[in-house]
């Protein structure tokens, strides 16, 4: 059964833009963000078909997608805090309270631009704007790190403090 208030693929999007282990899986050429927007979508239609699912239901599929689709396996169990933050929405949703879900929306950090469809104007150049994000990576190291095993899968570990 569909589900009325339907969490918008936009709140996803934003959750997902800004979820660490995502990111790097593309970065590292593991998907594309079309694929990441495609995952977006699928957990759109998996929450609104599934009104039963818990927290720890979503975090396996979240877990599960990854693994299947950016060969991407999670250590850090990111997964939970994600599926903790769309569940959240989709409570606030049930309720019918949009103005705690507006308020919410905003406190979120913003999409980032690796997630949306982006527009390249004929004038770009593409290999300044790599230069500036291998620049940017290593002024601003992630808080964890990827690594590639044996059979190919990669692993998402937090750095060591």
């Amino acid at each position: 059964m569909s589900r009325m208030n339907s969490i918008p693929v936009s709140v996803v999007e934003r959750i997902f833009s800004n979820w660490t282990a995502l990111k790097m899986a593309i970065d590292h050429g593991m998907g594309t963000s079309q694929q990441a927007r495609e995952f977006c979508g699928y957990v759109v239609e998996l929450i609104s078909m599934n009104e039963k699912l818990n927290h720890s239901d979503v975090a396996a599929e979240l877990a599960d997608y990854m693994d299947e689709h950016f060969d991407t396996q999670l250590e850090d169990e990111s997964e939970k805090y994600v599926a903790e933050e769309i569940l959240r929405f989709r409570s606030l949703l049930d309720l019918n309270d949009s103005n705690q879900f507006e308020s919410d929306i905003n406190r979120l950090p913003a999409t980032q631009s690796w997630i949306q469809t982006v527009r390249v104007s004929r004038h770009s150049d593409a290999s300044a704007s790599n230069g500036d994000k291998e620049e940017n990576d290593r002024k601003n190291p992630s808080s964890s790190e990827m690594e590639v095993d044996g059979e190919g899968f990669t692993m998402v570990t937090k750095k060591k403090k």
